[in-house]
């Protein structure tokens, strides 16, 4: 297995493009000595191969052609002097820079000649193919010693290139074949990398060419959708995309993305939900309590008294089928959640449906949180996203992407900021979701257009104006709030005041102590609290009047 590295580490390795030379080796004396009598043995060996070979030319000829010995002798020798002549200069011609192809070619032909004369002219086949190794034998160290002593001077003067690392044939040739080859003729141009280096050279240059397909690709789509193909072409052709990737990699928000993924991975989300977003219904269990289908009521009923204060009455849509029941009592059978309707709207008939147990419920007095269904606060909430949660909450009616950025990044940079709330905006989405979820999917989802099932939408954006989903969740502030409309008593005055003073004790934001919280009074007067639009105290109206909801 490969062992990758940082990939930093070496990455301005890849950028190199011109030949690094080596440096003269510092041989020390035993290798020196072993250079030397390996040359030696090697010119001695030369020397025996050719008097063989010249022995074997010179009979053959004299068996084959009737020739005398001495002319058979001085011919032979013509031609292997021819061969050893091309060979040398070939050589020479090499060290001035050329390729000397023609006399390397030349030089094979003569020593193939002479091995195939050999071999031809003996009647006695063994002996000529002896012959005619021996012939081959002495050209072949021939051209070796000439190559070695090329290749000594040129690594003499730092000219000669570093061989590559040896690679391990199982671990990287046979798993990794192309990585391997990638990474050895790396190792060719950059001999500073070794093994491990140039193989983590190889991985690097294989992940920037994906990066850089993938980003193409991003830019060619979005450009050519906005001003056309030929303008996509261009921008791709002319855009470096390193720097490109250079500049997305400073400008990200990794802290955002890594909360992201963080609340993917809760719990409860992990146990209530599937990838496609959808419950699983438990088959033969009865639907839980507060659900939609638990408070659907007969033709001949009528509704509960004890509603929550913010609960939104709906009506239920005519074009539902009806089912009969056992005992012939007629029962809407939704198929898509309930419209809410205005509150000038008359009350609804006994057949309402009043869902307050299907949304979730959010407590700002005292430490913010998201309950589960069991009623406990919901882990894997960042402190952000809860900091967003109890502004929402505040203001109630919404509140501009500008307003919140203002408050609650007053000294970051609006892009980075911007990034930062659509993080907390996607993780209070998730957190509420996966409550949502647990629940029956008849409360849970409702359907869209295509029949499928969706989520109902914790954080909805209307009119560029953020706001929490009244439908989807509810808050114990605005409970209270609501009770005081309902029925504007000291008691309830009081109630809200007393909370007032505890919204979202661990929060220490500016935006929070500026005119949000007001300290508990037994009094049934109320405080003139500031906006926080504004910061100026709203009028009074009287003794019984509520101070103003923020938002």
């Amino acid at each position: 297995m490969i062992t990758r590295l940082e990939p930093e580490l070496l990455e301005h390795l890849t950028h190199h493009d011109t030949h690094t030379a080596t440096t003269a080796a510092q041989l020390d004396d035993d290798l020196a000595r072993a250079v030397r009598q390996t040359a030696v043995i090697r010119r001695i060996f030369y020397g025996a191969v050719l008097a063989v070979a010249l022995y074997g030319s010179a009979t053959g000829a004299v068996t084959a052609f009737a020739l005398p010995w001495w002319i058979a002798i001085s011919g032979v020798i013509a031609l292997e002097l021819g061969g050893m002549a091309f060979l040398t200069n070939a050589d020479v011609r090499r060290r001035l820079g050329e390729q000397a192809t023609a006399s390397r070619i030349l030089g094979a032909a003569i020593a193939a000649t002479a091995a195939t004369f050999n071999l031809v002219t003996h009647t006695e086949r063994l002996l000529g193919a002896f012959f005619a190794l021996m012939s081959l034998l002495g050209f072949v160290s021939w051209w070796l010693d000439v190559e070695n002593k090329r290749r000594d001077r040129l690594r003499a003067r730092g000219m000669l290139p570093a061989p590559p690392p040896h690679y391990h044939l199982l671990s990287h040739w046979l798993r990794h074949p192309l990585l391997t080859a990638q990474a050895r003729r790396l190792a060719e141009t950059h001999p500073r990398l070794g093994r491990n280096g140039s193989l983590e050279a190889a991985h690097i240059v294989r992940r920037r060419r994906r990066r850089n397909a993938a980003l193409e690709a991003a830019l060619h789509t979005r450009i050519r959708a906005a001003v056309g193909r030929r303008m996509a072409d261009i921008a791709a052709l002319t855009y470096d995309m390193d720097e490109v990737a250079r500049r997305v990699r400073a400008d990200a928000d990794y802290d955002g993305l890594t909360a992201l993924l963080t609340s993917e991975l809760t719990a409860t989300r992990i146990l209530h939900t599937r990838a496609d977003a959808s419950p699983r219904p438990a088959l033969g269990m009865s639907p839980p309590p507060g659900s939609l289908a638990a408070h659907t009521t007969t033709a001949g009923k009528a509704p509960s008294a004890t509603a929550q204060p913010d609960a939104h009455k709906t009506i239920p849509n005519p074009r539902q089928p009806r089912r009969i029941g056992a005992a012939g009592n007629t029962t809407l059978t939704p198929r898509r959640p309930a419209q809410p309707i205005p509150a000038a709207t008359p009350s609804p008939p006994a057949a309402t449906l009043e869902t307050p147990g299907t949304r979730v419920r959010i407590t700002v007095v005292g430490a913010p949180a998201v309950l589960d269904t069991a009623g406990q606060p919901l882990p894997g909430l960042r402190a952000k996203s809860l900091e967003v949660l109890v502004y929402l909450v505040l203001h109630r009616h919404g509140a501009t992407i500008d307003d919140i950025l203002r408050d609650i990044w007053p000294d970051t940079d609006t892009v980075k900021a911007g990034q930062r709330l659509s993080t907390c905006l996607a993780n209070l989405r998730s957190a509420v979701r996966s409550v949502l979820a647990s629940r029956d999917s008849t409360t849970a989802t409702g359907l869209d257009h295509h029949g499928e099932t969706t989520p109902s939408e914790p954080v909805v954006n209307t009119g560029s104006r953020y706001h929490l989903n009244p439908t989807a969740v509810t808050v114990d502030w605005w409970q209270l709030l609501d009770a005081h409309d309902t029925d504007p008593t000291p008691a309830t005055l009081a109630a809200v005041q007393a909370a007032r003073a505890h919204l979202a004790e661990p929060l220490t934001s500016r935006w929070l102590q500026t005119g949000i919280r007001r300290p508990a009074t037994a009094s049934t007067q109320p405080a003139e609290p500031s906006t926080p639009e504004t910061g100026a105290p709203p009028p009074a109206d009287g003794p019984g009047s509520l101070p103003d909801q923020p938002g």
